[in-house]
């Protein structure tokens, strides 16, 4: 079996704009093939006091993963979302309790399409074969496209819940925060 590596957090937010540029260069820091780097937005945090533990294991189960990502609130992507379905509520107690109920689950979903990357696990051998494309809008569902076609499987933790401001007072479809 193969040696997991560490895994390295960060939350990009490049001043250019470029935020496949801003991946890369974090990837490139990774010391060994088989560290992974999980990358959250800024506006996403994990809520389950165990987040690490899930993490390190869900690395461990799926080292063969090429993007490994979790359940949300609120993204584009609905199989990423708790009950596939954008939840609104402001209530951060309410998130709280939804990580609680998943709090004991250890299961893996495997999503044959484009993801949203509020929370991307990659590994830096895969990253050496498919590199994070250029840009800012739209980055996310190009590299997860792209690690479809290279061959690589993306996998959901089913038991691992962040909660995603995403424009909640403004709306979805607010990009002012881009401009």
């Amino acid at each position: 079996m193969e040696e997991i590596g560490k895994i390295h957090y960060f939350t990009p937010s490049p001043n250019d704009n470029d935020l496949g540029s801003d991946y890369n260069y974090y990837m490139s820091l990774l010391p060994n093939d088989n560290d992974w780097a999980c990358f959250t937005d800024r506006d996403a945090f994990f809520i389950q006091n165990n987040y690490i533990t899930k993490i390190e294991k869900a690395v461990k189960d799926n080292s063969d993963a090429g993007l490994i990502t979790c359940i949300t609130n609120r993204v584009g992507e609905r199989k990423q979302c708790y009950k596939e379905r954008i939840d609104d509520n402001p209530n951060i107690l309410a998130h709280y309790a939804i990580g609680k109920k998943l709090e004991n689950i250890y299961t893996y979903t495997e999503i044959p399409h484009e993801i949203s990357g509020f929370c991307m696990m990659v590994k830096k051998s895969v990253w050496q074969n498919v590199k994070f494309p250029a840009g800012l809008l739209g980055v996310d569902n190009e590299y997860s496209r792209m690690i479809i076609d290279a061959g690589y499987r993306i996998i959901r933790m089913d038991g691992l819940y962040m909660f995603h401001y995403y424009r909640l007072k403004q709306g979805r479809n607010n990009k002012e925060h881009l401009k």
